[in-house]
Parts: C-alpha cells; structure tokens; sequence
C-alpha cells in the first residue's frame, strides 16, 4: 500500500464471484492474510509500520489517535457506502450495520453472487410505490436464481491443494477448513430443489427485514407522487453503487485466449462494457466491436 492509500499488487490476483468472506485472491497466500475479509485489519497493520518508521517524530498518543481515527472512519464510509448501495438514502439508523451483515451474511450461507446479489435489489420497490407481493416475488425469484447449486457449492468448498486426510493431516487441518468439508459432505447429498428451497427461507426472511426497513425511508406526510419520486431516486443511486458489468475470471481468460490468437474482438467487448458498468441501456451481445483485421488491411 503506497503512503497515499492505494494498494499495489505485484503478485497474482483473482475475482471474488461468490460471496466468501475469507476469499483468497493469491493462492500463495496460504494462511489467509490478505483475505477479502482480512483487508480492513492490513490497511491498520500498515499504518501501524508507518507509525514505527516515524516513531523519532511521533508520540504513541498521536500514533494511537490515528489508528482510533482510521478505525471510526472505515466503521463510516463503510457504513455509508453500504447504505448506498442498498437504497437507504433519507434516514441513518444505528441498526443499520445489522442490516448490512444480514445481507453479506445470507450472500455467503446461500454462496450467491455478490456483484449480482447487490444489483438484484433493485427489483424491490419501497412499500406504497408498486405491488409489494409481486416486487417481493420477483427480487426473491432473482436472488434465489444467483445462488450456486450443490455442485458449484462443493468445488467452492473444496481446497485447491491436496493433502492428505490421514490422521497427520487432521493434526494441522484449521477449524476453518473442517467446517468447510462437513458442509460439502453436506451438500453432496443434497439435491437442487433442496438447496434452493433453503435459499429461498434465507432470502425471505432477510427481504421481509429489509423491506421493513426501506418504508422507514418514507416521511409520513408523503404523498403516493412522493413515494414514486423517492423511489426514482433511490434506484438512481443503487444502480450508481452496483455495477451491472465486472471483469470475471474467466471473461478475462477468454479475452486473453483469443488475443494470444490475434483477435482482439473479445478485448474490445470488454473493455466497452467496462467503460460504463453501471448502466441498463446496453445490451452486452449488441456491443459493436472493431474488426482487427480489416483495420489492419484498411491502414497498409
């Protein structure tokens, strides 16, 4: 991380699909110290070290106020960054981090996808603006359809190295890791309808909270044109927060593969889709791309 706060990686990287707070990027982090999860506590570890090259010209109760105030200050832009992204835009309420880890906590116990699972919620209109039964139904429908299946489920699960499941590898096998190989033992003798009906207890009870919470929004005085306006500008600014587009794993391996090839037509695609992730009026299989080839003739 550079003094002015932006992260430089010079290793290998990856995209986190799922939701899985202990994601590793880096496969040669092997204990999980830079985890999706694990981000916040780095960024204060590497104020700390900075604190210590600075120690001739810093006291520890200015070094302590700093890191208290890094402290507050993720706490809020985290918090308000969250808020933005699920629609609360009028009122700020205490609970509303229970709220947000409510939400990230089914994400991960449903393994749905984290970029789509934001984006879906704007299906849900605030209460009074539409048919409430029908919007429920259809963000519920939508949630449940960005879920992994069993299958998907056990190969999230599953470690990418192996090692031996002896009585010397259970010695050195993290609580972590057991959790995860019960549940995938779990889930092998699970069927698709079976999961999905689990799914779908866990997003409706979450909805039913966040619904409740989202009519919280509404003034008392508002009228029905009211609550239609802040609607509109409630999914303006969620759909301003939650990009519909992101670069993907294998999105970017296809675009190199066929690049390695000398098509650059996939590159192109992506990279237009890219440049305005957040909109709704692009239809990704329409997106125009540049002919490599015939721009090449058409310059000799």
């Amino acid at each position: 991380m550079s003094i002015v706060g932006v992260t430089i990686d010079y290793g290998l990287f990856g995209f986190m699909d799922t939701h899985d707070p202990g994601h590793i990027c880096n496969k040669s982090d092997d204990g999980g110290r830079y985890a999706y999860d694990q981000q916040p506590s780095i960024c204060r570890w590497n104020l700390k070290k900075l604190s210590e090259a600075l120690a001739p010209y810093l006291s520890s109760e200015d070094v302590a106020g700093v890191l208290k105030m890094y402290d507050e200050e993720f706490e809020k832009c985290f918090l308000n960054k969250m808020r933005a992204k699920l629609g609360l835009i009028h009122v700020k309420l205490e609970e509303d981090i229970e709220l947000v880890e409510g939400f990230l906590d089914t994400l991960h116990k449903t393994a749905c996808d984290f970029t789509n699972g934001f984006r879906g919620l704007n299906n849900l209109c605030v209460p009074g603006c539409c048919d409430d039964e029908s919007d429920v139904d259809v963000t519920l429908t939508y949630l449940v359809s960005q879920c992994s299946s069993p299958e998907e489920c056990v190969t999230l699960l599953t470690p990418s190295s192996s090692f031996s499941l002896g009585s010397f590898g259970m010695m050195f096998m993290s609580q972590k890791q057991m959790g995860k190989m019960i549940k995938a033992k779990k889930l092998k003798e699970t069927t698709v309808k079976e999961l999905e009906e689990d799914n779908k207890a866990m997003w409706k009870e979450w909805l039913l909270i966040y619904r409740k919470r989202l009519a919280q929004e509404i003034p008392d005085t508002s009228s029905q044109e009211d609550i239609i306006k802040l609607n509109k500008e409630r999914l303006r600014i969620m759909n301003a927060n939650n990009p519909r587009f992101i670069l993907r794993n294998h999105i970017a391996q296809r675009a190199i593969e066929l690049a390695e090839e000398g098509d650059y037509s996939e590159v192109d695609r992506v990279l237009c889709l890219l440049k305005n992730p957040y909109t709704d009026e692009v239809n990704p299989a329409e997106v125009s791309i540049i002919d490599h080839s015939q721009q090449a003739t058409a310059n000799r």
